[in-house]
């Protein structure tokens, strides 16, 4: 009973064959691959009855087992144009067992794979989208919000966040574009095509953005996302608060090597703002205590300087670090 058991619930199709090559037994995957009812075939001939095994390499592999009594492996068609592979070993009384396993075959293998990954990439991508687009969204009905609000702090801090909110979902949008890349990337590419998104979708036309780029420094997704959140709040803040109305200015983002650490500098030519940290009024529009948390999330640090015209931001933080990811502990 419990061999009869065990033998139903195989995933290989079994058929035992007495010496006169009738058929003793066959379970419930063999009645399926052959076509036939286990009622209908016991006690049969194994030719006469599953004909589509005779005259095959099947019926000669088993005559030769069941002539010299030694186990044989072989590797045969199937009917839907597959291969399986057949083995063949001796058991009690003078009869034979055979298992059928079928292989898949490693072409059809790799195509329907790479199908399946490409479905999930743009499954991905669609999920990005429609996120980015509620971020969107949500960044409009703060503008909105702000529009109808009559205190001068409240509606500056609305508009901040319906900024932040807009970077979100450029990050968002950019960091999906290439799901290839969604283990880690080349923070150098990330960075430019993220800059060219802020030159589309936050900066008016009288201000320049310069990237001077660094090559092959890699970082884990999660730091790229982190550091691009930064960055577009940076590029954000300087567009909106460093130079008036339709006046020119330029913006510059560099990343370099500095040894051991990664710098990302965010330079403008505006006004520049108050450089403390702590105490009086940080820069307009972003708090350099955040950007302070979200870097340390980095092991790294943030600082901030005013020259003769505009200002400078520094993001220095250990290559090593950025490769593993942000530090979760460190956001709280």
């Amino acid at each position: 009973m419990l061999e009869a058991t065990i033998l139903e619930n195989l995933g290989d199709a079994v058929v035992a064959l007495g010496p006169d090559w009738r058929i003793v037994y066959l379970n419930g995957k063999a009645e399926r691959r052959f076509a036939v009812r286990a009622q209908d075939v016991l006690g049969a001939s194994v030719w006469d009855r599953i004909p589509a095994l005779s005259g095959t390499d099947f019926e000669a592999a088993a005559r030769t087992v069941m002539r010299e009594r030694s186990p044989l492996r072989t590797t045969l068609g199937s009917a839907d144009g597959g291969r399986c592979e057949v083995r063949l070993f001796t058991i009690e009384a003078g009869a034979i067992a055979a298992v059928w396993s079928d292989i898949f075959d490693s072409q059809k293998e790799a195509l329907m794979l790479r199908g399946e990954l490409e479905r999930q990439g743009l499954m991905l991508v669609e999920l990005a989208h429609r996120v980015a687009n509620n971020f969107q969204d949500i960044a409009a009905r703060l503008r909105l919000q702000a529009r109808s609000l009559t205190d001068p702090e409240a509606r500056e801090v609305c508009l901040q966040l319906a900024d932040s909110v807009h970077c979100m979902a450029l990050v968002q949008r950019r960091f999906y574009l290439d799901p290839a890349q969604s283990g880690e990337r080349d923070l150098g590419q990330y960075i430019e095509a993220l800059c060219a998104d802020l030159r589309k979708g936050v900066l008016p036309q009288e201000v320049a953005l310069e990237i001077r780029s660094c090559p092959d420094i890699r970082v884990s997704s999660d730091a790229a996302t982190l550091l691009g959140m930064m960055i577009a709040e940076l590029v954000t803040n300087s567009a909106k608060h460093a130079w008036g109305p339709h006046a020119e200015g330029r913006i510059s983002v560099t990343l370099r090597r500095d040894r051991a650490l990664i710098d990302v500098e965010i330079a403008d030519d505006g006004r520049g703002f108050d450089c403390r940290p702590r105490g009086g009024r940080a820069a307009p529009g972003v708090g350099l205590g955040l950007l302070e948390r979200q870097i340390a999330r980095l092991g790294g640090k943030m600082t901030a300087s005013r020259a003769r015209n505009g200002a400078t931001v520094h993001l220095r933080f250990p290559e090593t670090s950025a490769a593993r990811g942000p530090d979760t502990s460190a956001h709280h």
